[in-house]
C-alpha cells in the first residue's frame, strides 16, 4: 500500500474533517428535517470564498434530487430578494458568523417564517440569532494565514453530507442522476449501464419524503457517527493518522 502524501496543507485540513464530532448529530438531524420537508428550493447563500462553496453545494443537490440556487448577497438586496419564497428554506455559510452582507437575506427569509440553516464557528450572535439551526463548525487554524482554506474544506463537506443524506432520503438513485446529468464523462457512463444495474446510491425507503402539511417525524441520520464519516475519507485518514506526525491543534485564529 501507498504511504499517504505528507503534505502539511493536506493533513491540516484532514485533521479538520475529523475534528467533527457527534456534537454535530442533533443539530445536523434538525437541518436534514428542515431541507427534507420544505415544498420549494433550497437557496444557498454566502460571501467571498463561502459564497463560492455556496454555489458548489447548490449545485451538488440540484443534481441529487435536491433543487437548489445559489443567492448572491449583495444582488439579493438589490431586488433577487424577490427569489425567496415561502416554501423554500435557506443553507447559508459564514465561518465567522457575522458576514454583514448576510444580514438583508437572512432578515428578510426570518420575517417571513423561511427556515435557516448557518454553517459558521459561530453559534452565539449575529447571523446565528436569524437561524433555526446552527451546524457549527469547530474552531480551526487556516491553512495559511487568513486564507479561507481549512474552513472551506470543512463547509463543503457539511453540505456534502447534506445533499448525499437528502439523496438518500427521497429515494434518488444513480439511475436518476443520470436522467439529470447526461453530459460529459458522468453521462457517458450512465448510458453504457444496463438498466438491471443495481443503483450506486442506498436508498432509504424508510424515510419518504414528507409532503405538505404532514407532520414532520423523529429523524436519525448516520451521516454523523463519531466523526464524519465516508469510506474512502476514513480510509485515508486512518492511513495519514498512522504514518504521519503529531496532529495540528485546533485554536484560534492568530
Amino acid at each position: 500500500m501507498h504511504k499517504p502524501w505528507n503534505n502539511l496543507v493536506i493533513r491540516q485540513e484532514a485533521e479538520a474533517l475529523l475534528a467533527l464530532t457527534d456534537d454535530l448529530q442533533e443539530p445536523f438531524e434538525k437541518a436534514i428535517s428542515i431541507f427534507n420537508g420544505i415544498t420549494g428550493r433550497i437557496i444557498c447563500t454566502g460571501i467571498g470564498k463561502s459564497g463560492h462553496v455556496g454555489r458548489k453545494i447548490a449545485a451538488t443537490m440540484t443534481s441529487t434530487g435536491s433543487p437548489a440556487f445559489f443567492l448572491h448577497p449583495t444582488e439579493a438586496a438589490h431586488g433577487d430578494l424577490g427569489s425567496v419564497l415561502v416554501g423554500d428554506a435557506i443553507l447559508a455559510l459564514s465561518r465567522s458568523g457575522r458576514a454583514v452582507e448576510l444580514n438583508t437575506v437572512m432578515e428578510f427569509s426570518h420575517k417571513r417564517g423561511i427556515p435557516i440553516v448557518l454553517v459558521s464557528e459561530n453559534d452565539r450572535d449575529s447571523l446565528a440569532e436569524y437561524a433555526d439551526v446552527v451546524l457549527k463548525m469547530p474552531t480551526m487554524k487556516e491553512a495559511w494565514g487568513h486564507a479561507p482554506t481549512t474552513s472551506t474544506i470543512v463547509q463543503m463537506a457539511i453540505g456534502d453530507a447534506i445533499a448525499v443524506t437528502l439523496a438518500q432520503l427521497k429515494g434518488f438513485t444513480d439511475k436518476h442522476f443520470h436522467e439529470v446529468h447526461p453530459g460529459g464523462e458522468l453521462g457517458r457512463l450512465g448510458n453504457k449501464k444496463n438498466s438491471s444495474h443495481p443503483a450506486a446510491v442506498r436508498t432509504l425507503t424508510a424515510f419518504p419524503r414528507r409532503q405538505r402539511k404532514t407532520k414532520r417525524r423523529p429523524f436519525r441520520s448516520s451521516a454523523f457517527n463519531g466523526h464524519f464519516t465516508a469510506v474512502a475519507l476514513d480510509q485515508l485518514l486512518a492511513q495519514l493518522k498512522a504514518e504521519t506526525g503529531p496532529r495540528f491543534t485546533i485554536g484560534s485564529i492568530g
